[in-house]
């Protein structure tokens, strides 16, 4: 739904799942918005950051890159 935010952290037990997210490329007529799934492997003690390229056709998945780092 277009102006509605439900955040960008959530917070996951160990294990595996599968997440559902909206990816945006934001340009100067408006926002493309597409939805993808992604299984992440939770472990303890990391943190996971999900990234995409931008969205050049909405007909088309997005390639979910996820980034594991150490915690502090």
């Amino acid at each position: 739904m277009r102006g509605y935010h439900l955040g960008d952290k959530v917070w996951l037990e160990p294990g595996v799942h599968k997440v559902s997210v909206m990816c945006t490329t934001s340009t100067s007529w408006g926002a493309d918005m597409v939805g993808a799934e992604v299984e992440v492997d939770v472990q303890p003690g990391f943190t996971y950051f999900l990234a995409t390229d931008p969205i050049q056709n909405t007909s088309d998945k997005p390639h979910i890159t996820v980034t594991k780092k150490e915690a502090r």
